[in-house]
């Protein structure tokens, strides 16, 4: 299928279904096409700024996160577990 189903479920699929999946990849190809024309208005926009925005911190490279001890991993296990009520 060229929407991007499974070929092989094709024929197993009921009228509904069929146009379920089909909404499904509908909107799947939309979002896909407005977050590239944000990108697109985005990067033709900024060199046009008189003061570009400084870069967000969720785009600097991250740290890597500490190893934790196999002590630590029970210590957070118990803690989630008493606030969840679910003993291990």
């Amino acid at each position: 299928m060229a929407a991007g189903g499974d070929p092989g479920a094709f024929w197993g699929l009921s009228p509904r279904e069929l146009a379920m999946q089909m909404d499904g990849l509908r909107r799947r190809a939309e979002i896909a096409h407005e977050g590239r024309a944000w990108l697109a208005w985005h990067t033709a926009a900024i060199p046009m700024m008189k003061h570009p925005p400084k870069r967000p911190a969720d785009l600097l490279p991250r740290r890597k996160a500490a190893v934790q001890t196999a002590e630590q991993m029970r210590a957070a296990l118990l803690a989630w577990a008493s606030v969840t009520e679910r003993m291990p």
